[in-house]
């Protein structure tokens, strides 16, 4: 019983330190977004300024539009990474489920294993009980 208290508990440790993992993640997820929203805005920005003003020169067109183009590698780079944060989320918490079914599993053969022994332990005392 005492074991099954502390798996318990760490159970219990695990999956706080899980949703506070969940909760920082969710933070900078949220921080990724607001980032790749304003860099997007910017984006926008420069390209209808590109647009208005066409007098500029070659030189401030290239790198107005170089500059462009970072700013489009960057966004997909963070999609990128967000992508992969959510994917190592989903199979870390698919391995949580999965140890946690494991884990009831075990104590659910742990348990019909000790009720069997108790019942076997029973039978054999019948047998010497001539009543």
């Amino acid at each position: 019983m005492e074991e099954l208290q502390q798996s318990n508990q760490e159970l219990h440790e695990v999956v706080s330190q899980l949703a506070e993992s969940n909760r920082n993640f969710k933070q900078r997820l949220y921080t990724l977004e607001r980032i790749i929203d304003i860099r997007e805005e910017r984006i926008q920005f420069l390209e209808k300024e590109l647009n208005n003003t066409i007098e500029l020169s070659r030189q401030d067109k290239e790198k107005l539009l170089e500059e462009i183009s970072k700013l489009k590698g960057i966004i997909c780079q963070l999609e990128k990474k967000i992508k992969r944060k959510i994917k190592k989320f989903r199979i870390r918490m698919n391995r949580l489920e999965l140890i946690n079914t494991r884990e009831a599993l075990q104590n659910a053969e742990a348990q019909n294993f000790n009720e069997n022994e108790s019942d076997t332990d029973e039978n054999s005392l019948d047998i010497y009980n001539f009543d």
